[in-house]
């Protein structure tokens, strides 16, 4: 082999036991759990100052935010159909708790849809990526 096969070798030897540790898992996991929980239940998320204020924005900005609930779903489990209800389930206990315990924030059907459409792309992308990269490896191992 020469050095540039050498080097997609070790990545790709790097990645699979990245993607395997279930500390890398978690760890993503826990992040991400923070992350969105600083911004879905911040009390007081101002009066129309955020770039994100208007609608459009607001709704793609949702399923931005939730491309990696997918993907780290998607991780643990290779279900898109089960990672789209993580994203669903997470979507309504969020805006439930907006609805209920948070006066400055308003539950909202739109954002349990541009949630859960995050968490489908999410997911849905980490099956097509992984799908290809199986091909190419079968390819590789194979000799074709």
């Amino acid at each position: 082999m020469n050095g540039p096969d050498r080097r997609g070798t070790a990545l790709g030897r790097f990645l699979a036991a990245l993607f395997a540790s279930r500390a890398a898992r978690l760890t993503c996991t826990i992040v991400l759990t923070l992350v969105i929980g600083v911004i879905v239940f911040d009390p007081d998320p101002g009066e129309g100052s955020s770039f994100f204020s208007t609608p459009a924005l607001e709704f793609s900005a949702n399923i931005v935010m939730f491309l990696p609930v997918g993907a780290v779903a998607w991780w643990w489990r290779r279900s898109v159909w089960r990672n789209v209800l993580v994203g669903f389930v997470a979507t309504v206990i969020i805006e439930s708790v907006q609805g209920l315990f948070l006066p400055h924030r308003v539950a909202d059907i739109r954002d349990v849809i541009a949630n859960t459409s995050g968490a489908v792309i999410g997911s849905v992308t980490c099956w097509v990526v992984a799908g290809i990269l199986l091909r190419k490896d079968l390819r590789n191992h194979s000799g074709g």
